[in-house]
């Protein structure tokens, strides 16, 4: 028995180990959780379970491990006894394998580092701080005749790092620095702090999150801004899940083509024309000629044909059919020198036939401003597409006074450094560079590696606060004002 009991194969601990998939656990019910950990070690489910707890001076992390085969079963757990699972971080490394003992205290040393395995309910436990000499590396359990009794282990209450509830800094009163005392359309809403106080800001905001999630709470705030006063807000959308949201809204659906200019690229049934060359109000005639360089020069034309464009400006151009016309014109065929690069753009750009159609039936995304918003989705799924996306964020920039939020742009495919154009600096961007002032916006992430990297980033001393954006629900947030977290919500729950 004692032999058996007592097998020293590390070898196939260390191959447990390696085949077991491991998940951060976090509960609400110790009870349920201690029952299902009884369970799923019989021989009749998986036979064996892992448990391991790091201690840390401000929150306890623990984490279980399971063969393979129970993956399924023990998320159907996790969905009914309401505990929640997430993979284990790449950068954490197990501990070393070490020779455990069958537990003979009355309970598990919650109070302390330990790694445990549960076999049949029976835990065999070593302590991280002090390994045991001896014992077993993968114990397993005598016969029937032979076992000791079960011991009565349970598992403590939730506590930080392993409850399902954040634990956010106590605030008294408002906070002065971002109180919404009233209306004010210049500012960005944030939602409300946990006391239920409303807030606001101005300036620059970087949204960070999982892409669904943060059009989730950019559709809160765009939502409440549009009723308040859509005058001058241009909303872009690079992965088409933002705007189609605010159009499912009645009051908002109400304001389209009054106050609202919509234009959803994606969408064949309300798809209209689009001219990338059209004015911008209150831009003046060197600024529209800067812009149409500006796009075409990030299109890859040379810059020995851009002085072209500000010719064509000259002469009445005001479209892209009408450019193809003008260029085609004996006049400028014999200067191919200056126009070739700029031929060859154009030929790439209306490729394809969808955006050939755009720019038959040319319309001017910026009528409606400065007493009207407009909202503009179109995934960034091609070349062209992205062209036709630089085309409007550029009119944005020019734009005077507006208000913009950009969401789901891809970043790295353009010149990024033009937002510093945006003079007025009232600019929201979601997952976008980062700004050298202004405030940061943290929203749910759904990936644990996500979450880990932005806690890192702006919380490299605070493990509470980085526990806090894994437990974010949708419609939650964490503002960054001054250095100083504050809890948001959208949610009607406070």
């Amino acid at each position: 028995m004692i032999k058996r009991l007592f097998s020293n194969d590390k070898q196939a601990r260390l191959v447990w180990d390696e085949q077991a998939v491991w998940y951060r656990l976090r509960y609400t019910d110790p009870t349920a959780v201690c029952k299902c950990l009884q369970w799923l070690s019989t021989a009749q489910k998986v036979g064996r379970v892992a448990l391991w707890q790091q201690v840390l001076p401000e929150i306890t992390r623990l984490y279980i491990g399971i063969p393979p085969n129970g993956k399924a079963v023990l998320h159907r757990m996790a969905e009914d006894y309401h505990f929640s699972l997430q993979p284990i971080l790449p950068q954490v490394s197990l501990p070393p394998a070490a020779k455990m003992l069958p537990l003979t205290e009355a309970d598990l040393p919650w109070e302390t580092s330990f790694v445990a395995h549960i076999v049949d309910g029976r835990p065999f436990v070593v302590l991280l701080e002090n390994s045991n000499q001896k014992g077993a590396y993968l114990p397993v359990l005598p016969g029937k005749k032979q076992l000791l009794p079960v011991p009565d282990w349970t598992v403590p209450a939730p506590r930080r790092g392993t409850s399902r509830q954040p634990v956010w800094p106590q605030v008294n009163g408002a906070h002065s620095n971002l109180a919404a005392t009233g209306p004010e359309p210049q500012k960005w809403l944030l939602g409300r702090d946990a006391q239920g106080w409303p807030l606001q800001t101005g300036g620059c905001l970087n949204l960070y999150g999982d892409d669904g999630e943060a059009a989730a709470w950019l559709a809160h705030m765009a939502g409440q801004l549009i009723r308040l006063n859509p005058g001058n807000l241009i909303i872009i959308d690079g992965s088409g899940n933002l705007v189609p949201q605010l159009k499912r809204t009645p009051s908002i659906l109400r304001l389209i083509g009054v106050k609202l200019h919509y234009m959803d690229m994606d969408n064949t049934l309300i798809a209209t024309g689009f001219n990338p060359l059209a004015s911008v109000p209150g831009e003046s005639e060197t600024q529209t000629v800067q812009r149409w360089q500006h796009w075409f020069s990030d299109m890859g034309v040379h810059r020995s044909n851009l002085p072209t464009l500000a010719q064509a400006f000259a002469e009445g151009i005001r479209e892209m059919s009408d450019l193809r016309r003008w260029l085609d014109e004996p006049g400028q065929q014999i200067r191919q020198e200056v126009i070739a690069s700029l031929i060859r753009c154009l030929e790439l750009f209306l490729e394809t036939r969808a955006i050939r159609e755009w720019m038959d039936w040319p319309d001017n995304p910026f009528r409606l401003l400065p007493d009207g918003a407009l909202l503009f989705a179109c995934r960034c799924d091609s070349w062209a597409r992205l062209q036709l996306l630089n085309a409007i964020l550029l009119g944005a920039l020019h734009s005077p006074d507006a208000r913009l939020i950009l969401h789901g742009i891809p970043w790295r495919q353009l010149p990024v450094y033009r937002l510093t154009q945006k003079t007025d600096g009232a600019i929201v961007t979601s997952n976008g560079p980062l700004f050298t002032e202004g405030k940061v916006i943290l929203a749910r992430c759904h990936k644990v590696a996500a979450a880990a990297l932005l806690a890192e980033r702006f919380f490299p001393d605070n493990a509470q606060m980085g526990e806090n954006l894994h437990l974010l629900q949708r419609g939650e947030s964490v503002v960054i004002s001054d250095g100083e977290p504050i809890y948001t919500t959208w949610n009607n729950s406070i």
